[in-house]
């Protein structure tokens, strides 16, 4: 209860307009497009290269472009809250995110019998789990967000609870990284924008279906 009224506490007393705010939200959300577009291209087939495949390349992109650039100028508007800085990675942690990371192609490569290819599985296992965990943000917004919050602060330190860490922000921290910046808009705005982020992540999940299943 007292983290739920700390997380009301903050949505009230959010910081004043920052553009750096909303440069930096553009260039993360940016760089996460730009490592699905990496996952997604590195198996396309460039010998038989044509415009079916450049036309999906570019429906992924500005689909997500239409969405990344509005949420921008809202973060610009509503700053996300600080966070403290992290410490620097430790042996556990390391370990414990190469086995997070080899548990999850590993899982993902069930999606190898759609006619997927790895690694390109790992695209739509992160689509997936997160248009989940986006749905149920739809009803319950601050309590998905303590969920993954509550996976991934609490680390024990062990190799264990790190394998759960990036599990967990595989799972849902694309979500996460959305819903902590519709925490401080108004309800209007952030069940609009919640909204069409769930539509975002099936249109998305259905391109790459598309894709591979015609020609690959």
């Amino acid at each position: 209860m007292n983290t739920l009224n700390h997380w009301h506490k903050d949505r009230i007393n959010h910081a004043a307009p920052s553009l750096k705010e909303g440069i930096t939200f553009f260039a993360k959300a940016n760089f996460i497009l730009l490592i699905f577009l990496f996952l997604f291209i590195s198996r396309m087939d460039y010998k038989s290269l044509g415009g079916d495949e450049l036309t999906i390349s570019f429906l992924i992109i500005v689909s997500a472009e239409l969405f990344i650039i509005p949420l921008s100028i809202f973060t610009w508007r509503s700053p996300r809250k600080k966070v403290t800085k992290q410490k620097p990675f430790s042996k556990n942690e390391m370990l414990g995110m190469l086995i997070a990371i080899i548990i999850l192609f590993a899982f993902s490569s069930l999606f190898v019998v759609a006619g997927l290819p790895i690694p390109t599985t790992l695209i739509m296992l992160i689509l997936i789990t997160n248009f989940m965990f986006a749905l149920y943000s739809l009803l319950f917004h601050n309590v998905a967000i303590l969920i993954h919050e509550s996976n991934v602060h609490a680390s024990s330190g062990s190799i264990i609870s790190y394998v759960f860490k990036y599990i967990a922000i595989a799972f849902s921290g694309l979500n996460y990284f959305v819903q902590t910046t519709l925490r401080n808009t108004p309800l209007l705005v952030n069940k609009l924008f919640a909204v069409v982020f769930v539509i975002l992540l099936l249109w998305e999940n259905s391109l790459v279906l598309f894709y591979f299943d015609n020609y690959y």
